[in-house]
């Protein structure tokens, strides 16, 4: 909890001169002859930060003082005082705490000494508690929570002190008050395993054997049965970090811009949910004890969830990682320490997903990265570009990981023979001539261009290879083109691309490649008019088909990531985030008050980018066409049009392709395609700040100031 920054009147005002919640900061400060160490500090952009100073000045007897600082107002007050912990006061008073342990004890207390050791204003607060009776004197913890989270922790507690109690796991739970909000455990005397592996004195082979041995204590931890816990999902992690990226933005809005690229890749890569496990929630060395004895023991235990074994053991490598960093000199010892550690849990627990604890790892760098601004580490900073970097090249071994070399002719003409044997007499004649990479999509896809030789008789035909990161996308869009090239788009103008084979090992989509110009690359006004009209005539044959697809459409599922967008455009533009926010929170409801639709096949991304005007027409990008409410795809069509187009020539073009739609398919608004709108103007506001999506090639000082006019226009379509 502790932290390791310092903060000066220099340093405050430079602060407050970035947020205006923190315009009284320089004024809070204590007087720093004063004895008083910062102790703790919680930063929340726009809205002020929290300090915690520890007395430190000679004589004094131990205590916290908060500081709460909210624009141009700030309080300083004794910890016992903080209104959010109302059992604190009680208990770190002696003679109240004394009563309840001489209940508990069954002795009568010769004397009761309280300590405070760690507190977080408006958080939780750990004492230290010295009974003392005619048989010895014994030695306890006390952590104090807020009303809301003790239920929940205390029941959690009890179940882990149940179900651990053989393995001697984590400290005994000597008491709960819930008059108090407390919870009461022994005492682990010893060392934080972090002291020793951070020891350049400690013999390297003693570091790397507690390394393992720290491993396997985690394994033994993920083993323990019966524990209720709630779920964390790679999803709230996401959503987590994107949460606190806001901190980042105003000291460093270069930082910032790769973090958060770094965040979408995660975002978009999220790992299939592998085998849950009890998770710690905040695992690594500095919440371990080495005891005397040499046993290890693990503290801290009230953030347990049901998570992805991967989470616990990526936090614990990232943060081997910041060390690291931070001590140079001991980077290929910390490396050794690493390996140590994954060699200890999978001698224990069996082999992790590469792939989920490659994310989870990345993901624990990134959070060790933010968590450096919220807490107002200044000294630091300058270290949190190198995390950065770890990051990136975490991502990028990923992405080097997953390819089999789908640029490689031969190992591809082989890989291609083999998946599409089952269709034809003879594979032999299939030649992979050339192989070129279009797009690398970090965490999502790579598309590739091939020409093949042998396919039919029209000699050299090119193909196109999608690669996905999970093999479940490729089956889905797979299925999507067998159901629709055979289905509604058969024969006729109209055209989805053709599928040849499914590559499981490489995930990869083998079609046809499709012929034509990008719609929102023609230019010329007459033929753009033309190419939306054949646009909402193919959209009119695919909702006017039968065609049952694997998926439908969860509004549910599209709330959370509309609240995920709002996050990541709060935290890449903090000016941006109320009104993300307003449009996340509103969007479905209308929606959900709509009256209700027969369901139809949709694209679900269809808009401009996505149609090719040739001879024919053919939409491609059905990655995630599923079953749902028409006007998703309507809306969205035209609010990509007027994004890429303005309001002018968006306006003609949207009515040229509602006319023709609606003549098509007699389509009505049954209510929803406003809420259809907001929803898909938050979309673009979150791939205009982030440079994502059609916005990919347009400059930062532009995608940056059409983010709020993107969110206007999203309220505007629900307050019409």
């Amino acid at each position: 909890m502790s932290s390791s920054s310092t903060l000066d009147v220099a340093t405050a005002t430079w602060l407050s001169g970035l947020d205006p919640a923190l315009a009284s900061l320089p004024a809070a400060l204590p007087d720093p002859s004063g004895g008083q160490r910062l102790h703790d500090v919680r930063w929340t952009p726009g809205e002020g930060c929290r300090l915690s100073y520890r007395d430190e000045s000679p004589g004094a007897a131990a205590t916290f003082v908060a500081v709460d600082v909210t624009g141009g107002d700030w309080s300083r007050y004794d910890y016992r005082d903080d209104a959010r912990l109302p059992g604190l006061a009680r208990a770190a008073d002696p003679l109240v705490v004394g009563t309840l342990l001489t209940g508990m004890l069954g002795e009568r207390l010769s004397s009761c000494r309280v300590e405070p050791v760690r507190f977080r204003s408006g958080s939780r607060c750990v004492l230290r508690y010295e009974a003392t009776t005619r048989t010895g004197t014994t030695t306890l913890y006390a952590k104090v929570f807020r009303p809301e989270r003790f239920d929940q922790t205390a029941s959690l507690g009890r179940d882990l002190a149940g179900s651990s109690r053989d393995h001697a796991l984590v400290p005994e739970l000597a008491a709960t008050w819930p008059e108090l909000q407390v919870l009461v455990g022994e005492a682990v005397p010893g060392l934080p395993a972090s002291v020793v592996l951070g020891d350049p004195g400690v013999p390297a082979q003693a570091r790397v054997g507690l390394a393992r041995r720290l491993g396997a204590l985690l394994a033994r931890f993920h083993a323990i049965a019966d524990v209720p816990a709630p779920r964390w999902t790679a999803e709230d992690q996401v959503a987590s970090l994107a949460d606190a990226m806001a901190a980042v933005h105003h000291v460093d809005p270069e930082l910032a811009a790769r973090l958060l690229s770094c965040l979408e890749v995660l975002g978009a890569s999220v790992p299939a949910p592998g085998r849950q496990v009890l998770s710690h929630g905040s695992f690594r060395a500095s919440q371990v004890v080495l005891t005397p004895e040499g046993d290890l023991v693990a503290l801290d235990t009230d953030r347990l969830s049901r998570s992805d074994r991967a989470r616990d053991l990526g936090a614990v490598l990232a943060h081997l990682t910041w060390q690291g960093i931070r001590q140079s000199q001991e980077r290929v010892a910390v490396r050794a320490d690493e390996r140590a550690m994954l060699s200890g849990y999978q001698g224990r627990a069996g082999m992790v997903d590469p792939q989920a604890l490659l994310w989870w790892r990345a993901a624990g760098l990134l959070q060790v990265a933010v968590r450096r601004y919220r807490r107002l580490e200044v000294t630091a900073w300058p270290a949190v570009p190198r995390l950065a970097d770890a990051v990136e090249e975490l991502l990028a071994a990923g992405r080097a990981r997953r390819a089999t070399d789908v640029l490689d002719c031969t190992e591809m003409t082989r890989e291609i023979r083999h998946a599409m044997a089952p269709g034809r007499d003879d594979t032999r004649t299939l030649h992979v001539r050339s192989a070129q990479l279009l797009t690398d999509n970090p965490g999502r896809r790579r598309v590739v261009r091939y020409d093949l030789d042998g396919l039919d008789d029209a000699g050299r035909v090119p193909v196109i290879g999608k690669v996905f990161t999970e093999l479940e996308r490729a089956r889905l869009l797979h299925e999507h083109l067998r159901v629709l090239s055979t289905g509604p788009f058969r024969a006729g103008p109209r055209h989805v691309p053709t599928p040849l084979a499914l590559l499981p090992r490489q995930r990869m989509v083998l079609y046809r490649a499709a012929e034509g110009t990008p719609l929102d690359h023609i230019a010329d006004p007459a033929h753009a008019v033309a190419g939306v009209r054949a646009a909402a005539q193919w959209l009119a044959l695919l909702h006017g088909s039968s065609v049952r697809l694997p998926r439908r459409l969860s509004l549910a599922q599209e709330q959370q990531s509309s609240q995920q967008w709002a996050a990541l455009i709060s935290g890449a533009l903090p000016t941006a985030a109320r009104p993300a926010r307003a449009l996340a929170a509103r969007w479905a409801s209308a929606v959900t008050e709509a009256d209700q639709v027969e369901e139809a096949p949709i694209h679900k991304d269809f808009h401009a980018g996505h149609v090719l005007i040739g001879r024919d027409v053919c939409v491609v990008d059905l990655d995630e066409a599923r079953l749902g409410d028409p006007a998703l795809d309507v809306a969205h069509f035209c609010a990509y049009l007027e994004a890429a187009a303005g309001p002018a020539t968006g306006d003609l073009m949207r009515t040229a392709f509602l006319d023709e739609y609606t003549t098509l398919s007699g389509w009505v608004d049954s209510g929803s395609h406003a809420g259809y709108c907001a929803y898909t103007w938050l979309k673009i506001a979150k791939q205009l700040a982030l440079g994502s999506g059609p916005f990919r090639d347009t400059p930062t000082p532009a995608r940056r100031g059409l983010v709020v006019s993107a969110l206007t226009k999203g309220l505007a379509c629900l307050d019409a």
